[in-house]
């Protein structure tokens, strides 16, 4: 779990969370179930550890539980805090995963940025794509490679994924960038997709580049979930 919510309803970050408070001294719940998690620090911005009481679990119903590969390790305190698990992540997308975020889909909003591209990287391989996913440290301009090979014919597509806070919109220099991305790559196609919506000059861009480019907004991204069921349900 990357993300957790404070008691006043806002949603923070392992790297918020070190400057807000020194490890053990906040109260925070998770985003999902609102069980509540103690953060205990963090081997970078993007892998926080949390803790939950073994008395109150995430919820059986839970996605974040369900999301993570939870292992368990009881630490020895000196409060009443004494019997508690850690939750180290390793995120995985699972048919369950989809299934709840088509059902809930503004949940799609406030996920995990890095485990966002992962979902995004499960949808294109159920659509049938060979895909691989960028080193987390890299910062070349999109964050998936897929391919497709159809009557005889490979094509490589470069996929951006853009899961900002709600409300904010992708800009025209976000979709440039990927734009010129795609021809320094040699790619057949790039794509943008977010959980927000695009700016409008960003649309005119893509609208006037289409063949080289494609925009897919949140709408567009629940549609995918949708197909993406419908895909393993025949199957």
């Amino acid at each position: 779990m990357h993300l957790a919510k404070t008691k006043d309803g806002t949603l923070i970050s392992a790297a918020e969370a070190l400057i807000m408070a020194p490890p053990g001294r906040m109260s925070l719940c998770c985003p999902t179930c609102g069980t509540p998690v103690f953060f205990v620090g963090a081997t970078g911005p993007n892998r926080p550890h949390f803790r939950v009481s073994v008395s109150r679990p995430h919820e059986t119903e839970c996605i974040e539980a369900q999301l993570l590969d939870v292992t368990f390790e009881v630490q020895d305190a000196d409060d009443a805090e004494a019997s508690v698990t850690f939750m180290s992540i390793a995120s995985r997308v699972t048919l369950q995963a989809v299934e709840y975020f088509a059902n809930h889909p503004h949940h799609l909003k406030t996920m995990d940025r890095r485990l966002f591209e992962e979902f995004v990287a499960e949808l294109f391989k159920g659509f049938g794509y060979e895909v691989e996913l960028t080193k987390q440290t890299r910062d070349g301009g999109f964050d998936l490679i897929a391919v497709t090979s159809r009557d005889f014919i490979s094509q490589r597509f470069l996929i951006e994924c853009k899961r900002p806070d709600p409300k904010n919109p992708i800009r025209l220099d976000v979709v440039k960038h990927l734009h010129a991305t795609k021809i320094d790559q040699g790619a057949n196609k790039a794509i943008l997709v977010t959980t927000t919506h695009f700016t409008r000059d960003a649309h005119r861009y893509g609208k006037r580049h289409a063949i080289e480019l494609d925009l897919k907004d949140f709408d567009d991204l629940v549609e995918w979930l949708h197909h993406y069921l419908r895909i393993k349900a025949r199957a």
